[in-house]
C-alpha cells in the first residue's frame, strides 16, 4: 500500500469530531405554552423553567447543585440508560469526559473527546443532575418534572424539537440531588427503528439540548 492510499483510507475512516452546545434561549414558542398558572390564593405560580448548564468537573456539578454531569455519542449497541454511564465505556464514541476545560456557565462546550464513524448508528446522551427543588415532590424524586429537548443540523437525518427519552433516577453528588440519562435513539426520539442518527463522511454536525423542569 502506498502512502498516498494510507493517507486516503485514513481520511476516510472516521466522521467529524461532533460539536455541542446548549441553547441558552428559548427553544421555541410551543414549549413555553405549556404552563400552568395557579390563582394567587391557591398557592404559587407554577411553569416549566430552563435548567441551568453548568457544566460538571470531572462529572461532578457538586453537593445541592444542578448541572451537566456527561455529554456523549455512543455505540447503537448502548441500552443501560437508568446508571450513570461510565467515561471508560466501550461503547462511547465521543464525550465530554466529564471535565468542561472552559468551566463555564450559560456558554458552550466546543468539542468533544473522540471521534463518532461516518455512516455507522449511533445515540446521543446527556446525563443532568437535579436538585430536589427542581425534581422532588412529597419526598419522592419525580420523572414527570424534567425533560430535554433537542435539535440537531448536519446529520443525515435530523432531529427537529424532539423531546429526548429518559432513563430513571441515579445517584447524584448528595441525598439532595439525583441524575437522569437523557437521550435520543433516532432522529424522532422514541424507540430505535427506522431513522437512526448518522453522520456523512467528512461532515460537520451539531445539537443543541435544553433541560427544563417544572417549578
Amino acid at each position: 500500500m502506498t502512502t498516498k492510499e494510507k493517507i486516503k483510507m485514513k481520511k476516510t475512516f472516521f466522521g467529524i469530531l461532533l460539536a455541542i452546545m446548549f441553547a441558552v434561549g428559548m427553544i421555541s414558542a410551543n414549549i413555553m405554552t405549556n404552563i400552568e398558572n395557579m390563582p394567587q390564593d391557591e398557592g404559587p405560580s407554577w411553569h416549566w423553567i430552563q435548567a441551568p448548564s453548568v457544566w460538571a468537573t470531572n462529572q461532578s456539578p457538586g453537593a445541592g447543585t444542578a448541572g451537566v454531569v456527561q455529554i456523549c455519542t455512543l455505540a447503537d449497541a448502548f441500552s443501560s440508560w437508568d446508571t450513570g454511564i461510565d467515561e471508560d465505556d466501550a461503547n462511547i464514541y465521543e464525550e465530554s469526559d466529564g471535565d468542561f476545560t472552559d468551566a463555564s456557565v450559560d456558554a458552550p462546550h466546543e468539542a468533544l473527546s473522540g471521534t463518532t464513524p461516518y455512516e455507522t448508528d449511533f445515540h446521543i446522551a446527556v446525563s443532568y443532575q437535579f436538585t430536589e427543588a427542581m425534581a422532588k415532590d412529597g419526598g419522592a424524586w419525580n420523572a414527570t418534572r424534567v425533560y430535554a429537548v433537542i435539535n440537531t443540523t448536519g446529520l443525515t437525518n435530523d432531529a427537529a424539537t424532539v423531546t429526548m427519552s429518559e432513563g430513571d433516577w441515579y445517584a447524584g453528588d448528595d441525598a439532595a440531588t439525583q441524575r437522569i440519562n437523557f437521550y435520543l435513539l433516532d432522529d424522532d426520539g422514541g424507540a430505535d427503528d427506522n431513522n437512526p442518527l448518522q453522520c456523512a463522511i467528512d461532515s460537520t454536525w451539531s445539537a443543541n439540548v435544553t433541560i427544563w423542569y417544572y417549578g
